[in-house]
């Protein structure tokens, strides 16, 4: 067999070409490797807020945040919300959730299901109990009457629930569970005996010619709200949290302070929260299992 040698110019042209080759490989291999988050946007991360407002107030308390964090990650990110706190809690303990919204309160039993708090809100947010019946000079007009609130999982709850026992009312009166803070106020609307224990955030929002129909008392610092990630998640995924935080406009995060001291108040009631979530969890075990 003869071998034709080559001429320069086609050595010339194949040296050319296996250089390109070589600089598309290479290109491509650096964008793979420093493209930001590429081992975390295989799929759609999730994004989970609890039930703390109705659908449409959520999307819209989140919109900023979330297009914020498409914009520094380009990671896909999909908003889930559940429909009660027992569905909510049942969603974090599945380990599916890659960025959650909590209340400050869970953070105990949040750490035990391998969760990190990053960003947090000042704990100054204020829980009110409004009602149209005179509980400001007379809370024994509550004896016998309803008081809506989202439920034991809340904080607001928990803290109506120390101050009925303050009151010797907490067996007295009728806690109508289950709703949401906004839809709390719209049911009390609705039901001039109603009484209902809600956010200052959405108390704050009526207009004052609606305020001034009801009597109002503070019964209690609800703490705050934080985000959390996943205890080993991607330094990219935190930093884009962090940088998408800042766009939260209704209420301000800030990165988490370690050094800030928690009140006697707040470990009682994360320690009162950790034994209902660590209740709801066993009775989940127990109906997962064949009868």
């Amino acid at each position: 067999m003869v071998v034709t040698p080559f001429s320069h110019q086609a050595w010339s042209m194949l040296n050319k070409t296996i250089a390109q080759c070589c600089k598309m490989k290479y290109v491509l291999l650096l964008l793979a490797l420093t493209s930001p988050m590429a081992s975390s946007c295989e799929r759609p991360l999730i994004f989970m807020a609890g039930p703390f407002f109705t659908q449409s107030m959520t999307e819209q308390f989140w919109s900023n945040f979330l297009v914020e964090f498409r914009n520094i990650s380009g990671c896909e990110i999909t908003l889930k919300t559940s429909n009660n706190f027992k569905e909510y809690i049942t969603d974090i303990a599945s380990n599916q959730v890659d960025i959650l919204v909590a209340p400050s309160h869970y953070q105990m039993a949040l750490s035990e299901q391998d969760l990190t708090v990053i960003l947090e809100t000042p704990k100054n947010m204020k829980g009110y109990l409004v009602s149209r019946l005179n509980i400001l000079d007379n809370p024994k007009a509550l004896i016998g009457k309803e008081i809506y609130t989202p439920g034991i999982y809340s904080r607001i709850h928990l803290e109506l629930e120390i101050w009925l026992e303050e009151h010797n009312l907490l067996n007295k009166v009728r806690l109508n569970q289950h709703h949401t803070h906004d839809t709390s106020m719209a049911y009390m609307f609705k039901n001039q005996h109603a009484s209902a224990a809600i956010m200052g955030i959405v108390y704050d929002r009526l207009p004052n010619e609606m305020k001034n129909k009801y009597n109002t008392i503070e019964i209690g610092k609800l703490g705050g709200g934080v985000i959390l990630v996943k205890t080993n998640a991607d330094k990219d995924l935190i930093q884009a949290v962090l940088g998408a935080g800042k766009a939260i406009k209704t209420i301000s995060f800030e990165p988490v302070d370690d050094n800030t001291p928690h009140t006697e108040r707040e470990h009682k009631l994360e320690a009162r929260f950790a034994k209902i979530f660590k209740g709801l969890l066993k009775e989940n075990e127990v109906n997962k299992q064949p009868q």
